[in-house]
């Protein structure tokens, strides 16, 4: 359990978080005005969202990892008592 949860955390912060504020500072130097840098601003959140196996296409997988978390956490409860 604690090796998924730590990969987890890894992709989380690797792939949404720093990828994403590396594209958004690169995005931010390419617009010129406020309107493109809340465009801009607008795509890095949508692109963060899939990333987070939030969007629509990505569906099933959460699922997946969301049935594991579950029978993660019955396991614990039958073990702890």
């Amino acid at each position: 359990m604690q090796h998924l949860v730590s990969t987890l955390q890894g992709y989380v912060i690797n792939e949404v978080l720093h990828r994403g504020w590396l594209e958004f500072v690169r995005l931010f130097s390419q617009a010129d005005s406020i309107r493109k840098v809340h465009d801009k601003h607008i795509n890095v959140l949508d692109r963060a969202l899939n990333r987070c196996l939030l969007g629509v296409k990505l569906k099933p997988v959460k699922g997946l990892i969301d049935n594991a978390f579950g029978c993660i956490l019955k396991t614990k409860s039958m073990v702890i008592l």
